[in-house]
């Protein structure tokens, strides 16, 4: 007997491959559409390896709705391919049962119509290759969408020219008989002659002249529209045989019988399927376990020979043998599928570390999946050993992606945890073992025993994790899910290994950088305690560690969100000195997305979250941030954002007393914003110079007396003083500003030359006394004999102060000093401008207003410090 040859060495590692990058870059840096133009037909259908599995587990479930056309259109594409390949078919299932899901966007409802028409006309079914049962069962579970569906069809075929008769191929279940007042009342609403005349074709096809309410309701309509009295002109009046109108309906006749028996156009098989059954199901009651498996492959045959799903499909009560069966006979096969289970015994070793596809093993697995289903409370009769025995099997069969197929798995999982435990973890171990012999290490078995998760298996994962044979990505798929379950031996392990890596060990180095980075992304406070200081210790190590966190772990973020602010603050100076904005690639024309693009995005991201975390000290931080990258100098914007952010956030309305203390006095200020602070710091000024030129004026405790009639102003920093306290007796000791206590400071900085002379803040406290907003206003003083003093307004309060303590307002006083009475003697003297209080004061107001157009607010008040 000759045995087909094996696929090539080249086409199975070709394939091995091409499974492994599509794993790799979908759906992260792949497109929908990249994606179908890259897929082809598997060169072997029953040799199950990466690229198989990417096909039946991992492309389905990452598709967004937005991807549904380009899958639908790849459908369209390949309907000749389907038919031959397994895979093909199980994810074209899959992508229409997905679609059928959102046919209220336009662009998924016309791929889905095409492809859905395509399927008809095959005399398939529309969700999947088998014509019956699946599409029964999905089109009657929702009335509005068949209805929605059949609406748009019908439009297509009048569009297409195409006959109504495609609805009814293959028994599609799209029209129902029960439709026909709901199909009345479309045909009635539309303004298309050509459409009503398909809808009253459509109503014709599906009518039952034996049905005495459908009659009537026909009988009704008829009269009412003549379209539809015409097709039912049969029904309504006597016929003529011979007649064009007898041959018109006899032909019609003749043409629905002859699209019904293409159903038939393949020779049907010799005996039947349900023959095939009976014969085997007799052989397995007589004694031949082997006919449970050989049972499995018939069921899935159609009358004329085609299959309707591959060996992997684990249900067998959607396959066509178990469809036309009766009663009789599935319950024949349902103690057919106890008996296997309680005496056949499973060839474990046989496939579990290979590729290989065991069908008498895996058809035990078919077998207490038909019983989940069908009479689920035999499971709970079966004894441990049963379990024990069928537990690896269970864990281990490799299933398509549908959710409601993982669903059904899942609880079959559970009873054998519940019963085997120590079957599933070692049958786990050993899967591991499997994987991590991959050139790609990804361990995604872990994913299927989270339904089970418990400390025996936490346990088995974390001594697992200790292996040294594990590859440092398998090591890092471990750590994750420990990591996921809050253990925190994983952290205890994973400092062990970032703190003993060494340089000159790559081998060590790659698992603490993989290790680091699980830590990262995975550790509910991101691992920071452990990661921190080996990012500061080692740069090198510390850039490839976040590279590898945002850029290969990315399905899950690093928890910034979790992150106190001053963490969030070091890590953001560190990334942006590891990663100089300046430096960040230019991607304006597209391209692929490196992981340095990555770093850039995530390194924004925590300005970002920091910038909306809406509390002080989220604004301290950032003020940390701008100090240590004084050449970022955007930065000052960044933290009036966020102090806008924190005043939204913990703002809190004025008390009715704060009110009705404004009411009660005119001098009353409610202080919520910068410009507010401004206008209240100006009006108490003006009360100053009131005081200094009243009735008896206190403006010679600004000068000293050299002799009689003769005087030189005080320096400015006397001057600075001076209004300091005028504006702490006057806004803070009088308490004439509700909602915020203002503070009057003189502020002094840790560089030389940059102080800044007053510093004015409207502080919000806690009953505890803690502060938790602030709106600051900086007062630049000059003497009127400055020599800078007609450009220091910018040079000085907006480039260095402003800019320097991250403000936005500010407000420049000059102390105007000249008067007759200032000594010639005074050097300062001869530096003042010789013009009057009023001029000085329109100059100063308009260079205000003009520097305000940069961002920033900015008011000047010349002062009248003139003696009289």
């Amino acid at each position: 007997m000759r045995f087909p040859s094996p696929p090539s060495t080249c086409h199975r590692v070709s394939f091995y491959l091409k499974g492994c990058s599509l794993s790799a870059v979908w759906p992260n840096h792949l497109t929908a559409e990249e994606l179908f133009t890259t897929l082809t037909l598997p060169k072997r259908e029953n040799l199950y390896g990466a690229y198989q599995s990417f096909l039946l587990n991992n492309l389905a479930p990452h598709l967004q709705q937005v991807d549904l056309p380009a899958g639908l259109q790849w459908i369209e594409r390949k309907q000749s391919e389907l038919r031959i390949a397994d895979s093909f078919r199980s994810l074209s299932d899959a992508l229409m049962l997905q679609a059928w899901e959102h046919l209220d966007v336009p662009e998924v409802i016309g791929a889905f119509v095409r492809v859905a028409l395509l399927r008809l006309e095959e005399h398939e079914g529309i969700f999947c290759h088998r014509p019956d049962l699946q599409s029964e069962k999905t089109l009657q579970g929702n009335k509005t969408r068949r209805r929605q569906l059949l609406a748009t069809i019908l439009e297509m075929l009048c569009e297409t020219g195409k006959e109504v008769d495609v609805l009814f191929y293959g028994n599609s279940h799209l029209v129902l008989e029960t439709d026909i007042p709901w199909m009345i009342e479309c045909l009635q609403s539309t303004p298309s002659e050509k459409i009503q005349q398909a809808w009253a074709q459509t109503i014709e096809r599906c009518f039952n002249w034996s049905d005495r309410s459908q009659s009537n309701a026909i009988l009704t309509a008829c009269q009412e529209i003549p379209i539809l009295a015409e097709v039912f002109a049969w029904f309504l009046k006597p016929v003529e045989l011979g007649s064009p109108a007898a041959e018109k309906m006899k032909a019609a006749y003749l043409e629905k019988q002859r699209w019904e028996n293409r159903t038939q156009k393949k020779p049907l098989l010799d005996p039947p399927p349900t023959q095939r059954i009976g014969t085997l199901l007799n052989a397995f009651e007589q004694g031949n376990l082997e006919a449970w498996w050989q049972l499995n492959m018939e069921m899935a045959l159609r009358s004329n020979g085609s299959r309707s799903h591959g060996d992997l499909e684990p249900d067998l009560t959607i396959l066509p043998g178990w469809a036309s069966a009766d009663s009789l006979t599935k319950q024949r096969i349902l103690e057919a599928a106890k008996k296997y289970v309680a005496e056949q015994k499973p060839e474990i070793h046989r496939w579990l570390e290979s590729n290989s596809f065991h069908r008498p093993t895996f058809a035990g697995y078919k077998a207490l999946r038909l019983l989940q289903q069908e009479e689920p409370d035999w499971l709970r009769t079966l004894t441990t050993e049963v379990w024990q025995k069928w537990a690896p099997t269970i864990l281990a069969y490799p299933l398509s992606s549908g959710i409601e197929q993982k669903k059904i798995h899942r609880e079959l999982l559970k009873h054998a945890y519940n019963h085997a435990p120590s079957q599933i973890i070692e049958t786990l171990l050993a899967l591991i073992d499997k994987e991590n012999k991959e050139p790609q290490g990804q361990i995604s078995i872990l994913r299927e025993v989270e339904c089970c998760w418990d400390d025996r298996l936490t346990r088995a994962v974390l001594k697992k994790s200790q292996d040294e044979q594990l590859k440092p990505k398998a090591l890092g798929y471990l750590l994750c899910s420990l990591l996921d379950h809050y253990v925190e031996e994983a952290k205890i392990l994973a400092a062990n290994l970032i703190s003993s890596h060494t340089a000159s060990d790559q081998g060590k180095k790659i698992k603490a950088i993989i290790t680091a980075s699980a830590l990262l992304t995975h550790a509910d406070d991101a691992g920071w305690s452990i990661v921190w200081p080996a990012l500061q210790k080692d740069t090198e190590f510390g850039r490839e560690v976040v590279a590898t966190a945002v850029y290969d772990f990315r399905e899950k973020v690093i928890p910034i969100t979790q992150m106190a602010e001053d963490q969030l603050a070091d890590f953001y100076v560190w990334l942006s000195r590891q990663y100089p904005h300046a430096d960040d690639p230019q991607r304006e024309d597209g391209g692929w997305v490196s992981a340095r693009d990555e770093v850039s995005r995530f390194r924004d991201s925590v300005l970002l979250h920091l910038k909306d975390r809406g509390t002080l000290a989220a604004g301290q931080a950032i003020q940390t941030i701008a100090r240590e990258l004084p050449q970022l100098d955007w930065l000052k914007w960044t933290l009036l954002e966020a102090q806008h952010v924190t005043r939204q956030r913990t703002w809190i309305p004025p008390k009715p007393s704060d009110i009705l203390a404004i009411a009660r006095n005119q001098q009353g200020r409610l202080v919520q914003s910068g410009e507010q602070l401004l206008a209240v710091l100006s009006e108490s000024l003006q009360r100053l110079e009131q005081r200094l030129q009243g009735e008896t004026p206190q403006v010679e405790f600004l000068w000293d007396q050299i002799e009689d009639k003769h005087w030189k102003p005080k320096d400015e920093n006397s001057f600075s003083k001076y209004v300091k306290n005028h504006l702490d007796l006057d806004l803070k000791q009088k308490g004439i500003i509700v909602n915020r206590e203002v503070e009057i400071r003189r502020k002094k900085g840790g560089i030389p030359g940059e102080r800044v002379d007053i510093q004015a803040d409207a502080v919000s406290k806690k009953p505890n006394g803690e502060e938790y907003d602030q709106i600051s206003v900086v007062i630049e003083v000059k003497g009127c004999w400055h020599d800078e003093l007609n450009e220091a307004m910018k040079t000085q309060l907006i480039d260095r102060y402003l800019h320097e303590a991250r403000c936005q307002h500010g407000l420049y006083l000059v102390g105007w000093f000249n008067c007759r009475q200032w000594t010639t003697s005074d050097s300062r003297q001869k530096k003042a401008p010789k013009l009057d209080v009023g001029k000085i004061r329109e100059k100063f107001d308009a260079q205000a207003a003009e520097l305000s157009q940069s961002g920033v607010m900015v008011k000047a008040f010349v002062m009248n410090t003139a003696l009289r």
